[in-house]
């Protein structure tokens, strides 16, 4: 039995009839020149991972009278009939198709009367595909140990085995109502003195910001530029009352690529995905009624976790960035955002990430008052947005995976939106791709799809502005070797399925081939 914390319970306390916390990650398969995915190698593959990681079988458990954060259980009565589904899109199936059924997937509360996660196996994918959509609530999970969940559901492509499991799984007895409001009480007699604890703390923090703020003001000295910073953000199209309805388009850019285009220009790969997305956003808007003479603020989640921590829960912090979006020149955009970035890290090294962390378990609770107030004020139409947009890049691993022996190609995650914010695009590095979802409120943004065209053109600009001509072409993202005297790997279900190599099959390299040196092309062609 563990007890939520406050960052953890506060995604449960802030979800309303519109607004849903959840993280979806979206695993895309090759077929390998199979008609159908194998269903029941599946099944096997996920019941024996959820066997080996007890995180999916955690079931929430209310305290009474809410005196206290609830408790997540092992589910003695876990189910995975509960949790993993079968689709087939309707024929001829698009990319966006596929992106539309997505985005109506990931919305929608998830029952807490099991463990907050679904799968859904999606088949019909163009070009011999498949996918593989995980939803996990947020108070389960941030976006870096969902990444780890989802990553762990796939076997590694070297092909290492499970380790011994037991052959079944008892879960915990739910506890006595009468034993969670003892406990309760006896929190509740401790949290004086840690309020004055978090107090202490946030005092120090915020001594040590201002201290820190005016040391940058003197470095910076004459420069025109401000900081990025809530309420300085201009309304947009996307920063009005959220709706129940969502909509998902997805992009994937090879990793060699943008690891020399950042290298090129001295610069980190989240300042230059911030400024692919400002460039994308310019050009989306300049479309949809003009760019505002401000430019974009985007809040970015930042992991407070330790490098060798491996607990699934919530370690997130977070800080505004600037998107640029004033700035028609990329390179310069670019150098403008890496410089907002530094002063942006300067200062919540100063407060310490840990901060938010704390005052959540005390006002996790009054999010939802405040949330309630918010949207009933209708302040989202008339007050300045808080930020225009949430920009998360999650990292995800070099190595690549399988999934009951299917290679996977890529894999796309999906961030929520929330009040006043109808826009999240969140990445995730896997193998040699980078692959972003974008996910919107469907009333604000009809055509996502758009902005993942914007984005992938302005990521091309970056490649011709900054990487000679020799590299412009050709990442081999994608691209598979066949390891040297390797033998292939049985599916889950060898009974039924045959053994069969996580290389790609010669039909779908030869696929890959005929749409020039990068295959990722194959990946973001969509029709209407």
């Amino acid at each position: 039995m563990q007890q939520l914390n406050g960052i953890d319970a506060s995604f449960l306390y802030m979800e309303t009839a519109t607004m849903h916390f959840n993280v979806c990650y979206t695993v895309i398969c090759d077929l390998n020149g199979d008609d159908a995915p194998a269903f029941a190698g599946i099944w096997s593959a996920l019941s024996n991972r959820v066997r080996e990681y007890p995180e999916f079988r955690r079931r929430l458990v209310e305290v009474p009278l809410a005196l206290d954060h609830p408790w997540w259980i092992d589910d003695p009565d876990f189910d995975l009939a509960h949790h993993l589904h079968h689709i087939a899109l309707p024929q001829p199936a698009t990319m966006r198709t596929f992106e539309q059924l997505i985005g109506r997937l990931a919305c929608g509360r998830l029952d807490r009367r099991y463990p907050l996660w679904q799968a859904w196996l999606i088949e019909g994918l163009p070009d011999g595909r498949f996918a593989l959509f995980f939803k996990y609530h947020h108070a389960l999970v941030d976006g870096v140990s969902g990444a780890r969940l989802t990553l762990n559901a796939c076997d590694p492509e070297s092909g290492a085995g499970l380790r011994a499991l037991p052959r079944a799984i008892t879960g915990e007895p739910v506890p006595e109502r009468a034993e969670l409001v003892r406990i309760a009480l006896q929190h509740l007699v401790r949290r004086p003195e840690k309020l004055l604890r978090v107090v202490r703390d946030s005092v120090r923090g915020v001594v040590a910001l201002l201290r820190t703020e005016r040391q940058l003001q003197t470095h910076q000295a004459g420069s025109d530029h401000v900081r990025a910073a809530p309420y300085r953000a201009p309304q947009t199209l996307f920063n009005h009352q959220l709706s129940a309805r969502r909509d998902y388009a997805q992009i994937i850019l090879p990793m060699d690529r943008l690891r020399a285009i950042k290298a090129a220009a001295g610069v980190t790969l989240n300042d230059l995905v911030l400024a692919i997305v400002g460039g994308g956003l310019r050009r989306y808007l300049d479309e949809h009624g003009g760019i505002p003479e401000q430019s974009l603020i985007a809040m970015v989640p930042v992991s407070v976790r330790r490098p060798d921590e491996q607990e699934v829960r919530n370690r997130v912090s977070g800080m505004w960035a600037t998107l640029a979006t004033d700035i028609a020149d990329p390179v310069e955009r670019l150098q403008t955002i890496h410089a907002d970035a530094q002063q942006a890290k300067t200062e919540h090294g100063a407060v310490g990430g840990e901060i938010l962390e704390e005052w959540a378990e005390f006002n996790a609770p009054g999010f939802r008052l405040a949330i309630d107030l918010y949207r009933e004020s209708g302040l989202t139409e008339v007050a300045p947005p808080v930020h225009n947009l949430i920009v998360s890049n999650i990292p995800g691993t070099p190595e690549t995976r399988t999934l009951a022996g299917y290679p996977v190609e890529a894999i796309c995650p999906i961030g929520p939106v929330m009040e006043g914010v109808g826009l999240n695009i969140t990445l995730l590095s896997y193998g040699n791709t980078l692959g972003f979802g974008v996910y919107v409120d469907a009333e604000q943004v009809s055509d996502p799809e758009r902005i993942g065209a914007a984005i992938e053109a302005e990521y091309r600009e970056f490649a011709r502005r900054l990487l000679p001509k020799s590299a412009q072409t050709g990442s081999g993202a994608g691209r598979r070797k066949k390891p040297a005297q390797s033998k292939p790997r049985a599916r889950a279900n060898t009974s039924t399925r045959k053994t069969r190599s996580a290389v790609p099959s010669r039909r779908s390299r030869k696929a890959a081939s005929t749409l020039g040196q990068n295959p990722l092309d194959r990946l973001n062609a969509r029709k209407d």
